[in-house]
């Protein structure tokens, strides 16, 4: 996995009314609302593009949707591909799930690798993702579970949460909390070292290499 990922979920939400036009098994939705109800399945791909959104029942297929506020509490059988300015995921999804939006909250479960760019991204206790997780933010709290290894670029990143792999970051400011555990080492460049709380749990060591100050020269 590679950040070649990250810059694919703007291309795909791109061409996200484009998609349905080629494919035959495919449902679209568009308007100021839109939404799929809990007691609702869909067996096919989903897209749909609007203002605020909805999606709390079953999607057998993939999802891609853009609007304003997205809120997906349903389940999801594929991958996911999400684009607003207030995101919320509280479902279930099964593979794999691309974020691009303003504020980003996730308490559900991810079954694949987690992308996310965002301004404000709250991976919130309880949450779990089964793979990789990749993360671009201006805040970033990652407080829920993740198997594989995460990677994180941002500026205040704060991690409180479980990480079966290992952890590479580069920020302007680092939090380790005391409830954190970290299985295969922690990674990180910034201008000063990481905050981490004594009870954080680090296995494989901690490298920081310290980034330069730019001089007023450069300035």
């Amino acid at each position: 996995m590679n950040t070649k990922k990250i810059f694919a979920v703007i291309v795909l939400v791109g061409i996200v009314g484009l998609v349905p036009v080629a494919t035959s098994a495919a449902t679209l939705k568009g308007g100021d609302t839109f939404s799929v109800p809990r007691d609702t399945t869909i067996n096919e791909d989903f897209y749909a593009a609007g203002g605020n959104g909805s999606i709390a029942g079953t999607v057998n297929g993939d999802l891609m949707v853009a609007g304003g506020s997205l809120v997906l509490s349903g389940t999801v059988e594929q991958d996911v591909f999400l684009a607003g300015g207030s995101i919320t995921v509280s479902g279930d999804i099964k593979d794999d799930l691309r974020v691009v939006g303003g504020n980003i909250t996730i308490t559900g479960s991810v079954g694949g690798d987690l992308m996310v760019v965002g301004g404000q991204v709250q991976i919130i206790s309880g949450a779990s993702i089964a793979g990789d997780v990749i993360v671009a933010g201006g805040t970033v709290m990652m407080d829920g579970s993740v198997d594989g290894n995460v990677m994180v670029v941002g500026g205040k990143i704060s991690i409180d949460g479980a990480v079966g792999g290992s952890v590479s970051a580069k920020v302007e400011q680092l939090t380790i909390g005391s409830s954190a555990t970290i299985g295969n080492g922690l990674s990180y460049k910034s201008r000063k070292e990481a905050v981490i709380a004594e009870g954080a749990d680090i296995q494989g060591g901690i490298e920081f290499s310290p980034l330069k100050t730019p001089s007023r020269d450069n300035i």
